[in-house]
């Protein structure tokens, strides 16, 4: 049994090059998404606009989850204090 790897190659160069201009494709992408661009005195780039949009989203997230976690607790408590007062009189 002899594998002809001549013709294994030439039936995968459509892939290959198939894979090549995909690599190409992505790197251009990539490379206009990491492009700085100057706005005045500013320099940003697209994934740092969307990195910052990212952070800001889960801190807004955060900042909700935690106030509403702090306003039941602040409740409770009052309540507690509240049902404690009223046993007593």
């Amino acid at each position: 049994m002899f594998l002809n790897f001549a013709t294994y190659s030439i039936r995968s160069t459509p892939a290959l090059t198939l894979l090549e201009n995909w690599r190409d494709s992505l790197n251009r992408i990539w490379h206009y998404l990491n492009d700085k661009h100057s706005i005045g005195n500013l320099s940003v780039s697209v994934t740092a606009i969307v990195f910052g949009i990212l952070i800001f989203a889960a801190a807004l997230l955060m900042s909700r989850t935690l106030s509403a976690l702090l306003q039941r607790r602040i409740a409770k408590r009052a309540y507690r204090a509240l049902t404690a007062l009223l046993e007593k009189s």
